[in-house]
């Protein structure tokens, strides 16, 4: 019997906003443009994921929609051995990619 649950209130497991960061510049990066981590702080942290691709489509004038720019965005986070071992696997995922920003394990 199952007698905990653990919530991921971003930051809790993954800091995600490292992730995020990576992510949005290594899609900037295929379309010519990049995103400083003080720019990605200033423009997009604390924000929603859809918030931030419209945004980013926006004022980059990138040729996606929001639905492609997210889908792209969750198949580089999430893969998919990770997806599989929950927050457990998207940690060892993250750090195995080198993409960990201060993933805490219990």
């Amino acid at each position: 019997m199952k007698r905990a649950v653990i919530f991921d209130l971003d930051g809790l497991l993954i800091d995600s906003e490292v992730v995020s960061h990576q992510l949005m510049d290594e899609l900037l990066r295929q379309y010519g443009y990049s995103l400083t981590k003080a720019e990605y702080a200033r423009i997009y942290s604390g924000k929603t994921g859809i918030g931030n691709m419209t945004h980013m489509i926006e004022t980059y004038h990138l040729p996606l929609t929001v639905a492609e720019g997210m889908a792209c965005r969750a198949a580089a986070h999430c893969p998919a051995e990770a997806r599989r071992g929950g927050a457990a696997g998207v940690a060892e995922g993250t750090r195995r990619d080198g993409r960990a920003g201060n993933i805490q394990q219990a």
